[in-house]
């Protein structure tokens, strides 16, 4: 931003904040999702046509105008919202302001309704938002974009008259109008820090300064010498099929990469149950089935169909919020039970310590001729007891 253009722009704000009669004060929100959602484990999963978003903008000036407002060329919809808690002080820590939301869209127009059940998946799907950033921005009506108020903003309604159309559906600008994208008061940039509320109408959100370190613990990862702390198949687990190593919006599995390992084929077929013990022993088989079926239209590995009447020994996996999960067939002609129905599948699952890793990536029982893996790439510190190795 050109510095001069920036001074002009404060004194602009100043001197209508100082006035006896400035224009309404507009009060937008902005709530980025861009870390939350950076990887591909952590995916916002909706059965609604509204399209994957990492930042939600929406403005509660609902007295104001009713459609959407759009600042610096960017639209902010319509939302019953209470903010509370702004004011800072001298003394003390720094203020935790409280964000209320409605999430009962009965009532509000179709495309509110979508937002909003857009931010309630968001809430379900991404731990209750906590650590997505909050901004809010006030600046005043008079210095909000010119498509507010008039159709083609900017373009001469024809060669001569040089004047611009209103909009029919709207209130007419403030006295003195003049767009600005760069007059408005200091931005307030706070982290969504905990859930405080929520019932069947609104949900409230704890706000938190950037700077305000009260209640924080170190380390931010404890050292845990035979636990690990990855999710199995998602968030930091290498072991997955590299060939879907992708999530359903079509993003890249976060750990795919030189830095993660990948079997000797490449395959991670189930193993074992969270007790270790191997799964096909429990269902009954020399060994899981790894081949396509063409009698069934069988394919190893891929989502669970209700038209497919699966053999003892082969399996299929489901998803939830990105992340896979597998089960294994416990009896032929199964079709009507889907998993996790413990009667007709048997899951596989991580026992999150060095011995399921291993059964993993050494000697994997599932995976011919599969070499160690030194070392393992388990969530976990081995070495941090004394005289500890991998």
């Amino acid at each position: 931003m050109n510095p001069n253009i920036a001074q002009i722009s404060t004194k602009k704000i100043a001197k209508s904040a100082a006035s006896l009669e400035p224009s309404a004060m507009i009060t937008l929100f902005e709530i980025d999702l861009s870390e939350l959602v950076a990887r591909g484990e952590r995916v916002v999963w909706t059965n609604i046509s509204e399209p994957i978003r990492s930042e939600l903008r929406f403005h509660n000036n609902l007295k104001l105008v009713q459609n959407n407002i759009t600042w610096n060329g960017d639209d902010y919809f319509p939302a019953p919202i209470k903010a509370s808690g702004f004011e800072t002080s001298a003394k003390g820590s720094p203020p935790t302001p409280k964000l209320t939301i409605a999430i009962n869209p009965e009532g509000l127009d179709e495309e509110t309704q979508l937002r909003i059940k857009y931010i309630k998946y968001a809430i379900r799907d991404l731990d209750s938002l906590v650590g997505a950033k909050v901004t809010r921005i006030r600046t005043f009506a008079k210095y909000i974009d010119g498509a507010n108020f008039y159709d083609n903003y900017g373009v001469t309604t024809g060669p001569a008259d040089g004047q611009q159309k209103l909009k029919s559906n709207i209130l007419t600008p403030p006295e003195g109008f003049d767009p600005d994208e760069n007059a408005y008061f200091p931005k307030d940039i706070y982290f969504i820090d905990r859930k405080s509320g929520e019932n069947k109408n609104t949900v409230e959100f704890e706000l938190a300064s950037p700077f305000d370190l009260q209640g924080l613990k170190l380390p931010g990862r404890v050292v845990t010498e035979n636990s690990c702390v990855w999710t199995y198949r998602g968030e930091g687990c290498c072991y997955e099929y590299t060939n879907i190593k992708k999530t359903d919006v079509g993003e890249m599995h976060h750990n795919e990469n030189s830095n993660c390992k990948a079997t000797v084929d490449g395959s991670a077929p189930p193993v074992a149950t969270f007790k270790n013990e191997s799964l096909k022993t429990i269902v009954g088989v020399s060994a899981l089935i790894h081949s396509p079926d063409s009698s069934n239209g069988y394919t190893p590995g891929a989502l669970w169909n209700q038209g497919i009447a699966y053999k003892k020994g082969q399996y299929v996996r489901i998803q939830l919020k990105g992340v896979n999960y597998y089960f294994v067939s416990r009896a032929n002609g199964n079709t009507a039970n889907p998993p996790p129905h413990e009667t007709f599948w048997v899951a596989d699952e991580c026992s999150k310590d060095m011995k399921g890793c291993s059964v993993r990536w050494r000697n994997n029982p599932e995976i011919p001729n599969q070499a160690n893996t030194t070392p393992l790439p388990i969530g976990a510190f081995p070495t941090s007891r004394r005289g500890g190795s991998s």
